[in-house]
């Protein structure tokens, strides 16, 4: 069997890959609870997409939906 050739890590273009989140990371990220991503996702419009029976959110979808709702995780009761 041939041994595949891997590029040196210097030569990988990384940044043409966009980074997805789970429903865990992005209630860390802003400090809610899972619920309440989901909810983000139901109620504000947070894009997400649903796999299989977990959603997951693009980090650069996530900064640019939080540039424009800034009121997101504000004041949640399950929060504290």
């Amino acid at each position: 069997m041939r041994k595949k050739k891997e590029m040196p890590a210097a030569d990988r273009d990384t940044s043409s890959i966009m980074q997805v989140l789970s429903t865990a990371e992005v209630a860390s990220l802003l400090g809610v609870t899972k619920l309440t991503v989901g909810r983000l996702i139901r109620e504000r419009g947070l894009p997400a997409r649903l796999c299989g029976n977990n959603y997951r959110i693009s980090l650069p979808a996530l900064l640019e939906w939080l540039d424009h709702d800034n009121t997101a995780a504000d004041d949640d009761p399950d929060d504290e």
